[in-house]
């Protein structure tokens, strides 16, 4: 399942990859030092609205 996702999103992560701050993406990196699930990370790193869909 996971690998699924991940051929979902990745397409979409490298193209956008010019629009994001590259100290955003340094933080997040050093922030994941293992294996977590993708919404501890898009909770820890939210900017607004915290009321993720599910």
């Amino acid at each position: 399942m996971w690998i699924a996702n991940w051929q979902w999103m990745l397409p979409t992560i490298i193209s956008t990859q010019a629009w994001r701050p590259n100290k955003r993406a340094d933080v997040i990196a050093a922030y994941v030092g293992e294996p977590m699930s993708l919404s501890r990370l898009e909770r820890a790193f939210a900017m607004g609205d915290l009321s993720a869909p599910k």
